[in-house]
């Protein structure tokens, strides 16, 4: 049994004391929205949820980092995240109304499990949203997409726009290590799809996107006849690790002539990378989109995209979920 405490406003602490309860290897000890109270009754607790506002998770966290009681905390945004990780939290969920109660229940209940155990993110935390859309490893059609600065707003504006029943996407996005996972829960919170940091052997899934995790090239593959992804710490491209250009270079090698069922994208961001590699996936029959200048934070990438003539038809940040949309029939 894993003993729980809950630090938490009181508006909130009947719907988390009801998320954990639902677990049959799971008890509140106690719940209180008295930050002082949550330090001071710690005898027995294996984890705690925080709740509270951003000043108060600041404090607390402060004062109980010398006990080591893992803690998950609870937070309005992914940099309000972020500072809760720096200041002792070990992992950090998104308050998201959107989200059905059992899914939120279901993340919650497994971070409690993970930090706990110390095993980190566990496969049992990586929740498909619709798990029966397709067989894994069979995508008929594929999204590719690079991007950098400015790139994660445009991320969440484009796939926020994408049904449930997407094709499998896969996202460089420039971004140190631990905030690649920070994003794709981010991702994962806010859209329909499912979006998880890619972990080797991932097998390409309706319904998913798959980001390349910090420090890591991501590749496509394929294993028994079936696609997959693999997360690679071979030497930086265009000073990049994750870099667009070796993501878009693994899809011509893999799929040669079969790359016209993927789509390439290249988005806002500093720089040439995926420049190359978008051409080269161009030549061998895949559909090509560039950001327009008009809609860019940084029209850096998509220029050289652009100028090297590896872009079919540049569009605004609005338009590209629709094109996505239409290159999949769905």
């Amino acid at each position: 049994m894993i003993y729980v405490a809950i630090v938490a406003d009181s508006t909130r602490q009947p719907f988390l004391e009801k998320c954990i309860q639902a677990q049959e290897d799971m008890a509140v000890i106690y719940s209180t929205d008295s930050i002082n109270q949550g330090y001071s009754r710690l005898e027995g607790v294996q984890a705690i949820v925080l709740d509270v506002y951003l000043e108060d998770a600041k404090l607390f966290l402060s004062a109980i980092k010398v006990k080591k009681i893992p803690t998950i905390a609870i937070v309005d945004a992914a940099s309000q995240g972020f500072s809760a990780l720096e200041w002792g939290a070990s992992a950090m969920m998104l308050r998201n109304t959107s989200q059905p109660e059992h899914y939120f229940a279901n993340m919650l209940s497994s971070r409690i499990r993970n930090v706990v155990k110390k095993e980190g993110d566990g496969d049992n935390s990586r929740i498909l949203k619709h798990p029966n859309l397709s067989i894994p490893g069979n995508a008929e059609k594929i999204i590719a997409i690079g991007s950098s600065t400015g790139g994660t707003d445009t991320l969440e504006h484009i796939l926020r726009d994408l049904p449930e029943n997407s094709p499998p996407i896969l996202i460089v996005q420039h971004m140190p290590p631990v905030f690649t996972r920070m994003f794709a829960e981010r991702l994962h919170n806010s859209c329909r799809i499912s979006v998880w940091e890619a972990r080797n052997n991932d097998p390409l899934t309706n319904g998913l996107a798959y980001v390349a995790p910090g420090n890591y090239h991501m590749v496509l593959d394929k294993q028994k006849g079936n696609l997959i992804v693999k997360c690679t710490e071979s030497d930086r491209v265009c000073n990049q690790r994750p870099s667009v250009d070796v993501l878009f270079d693994s899809i011509v090698t893999v799929l040669g002539n079969d790359c016209s069922k993927v789509l390439g994208v290249i988005l806002t961001g500093m720089g040439s990378d995926g420049a190359n590699g978008l051409l080269a996936m161009r030549n061998m029959g895949s559909t090509t989109i560039g950001q327009d200048e008009a809609s860019c934070v940084v029209y850096g990438m998509p220029r050289a995209a652009y100028e090297c003539g590896a872009v079919q038809q540049q569009l605004h940040i609005d338009n590209i979920a629709q094109a996505i949309i239409k290159f999949a029939n769905i």
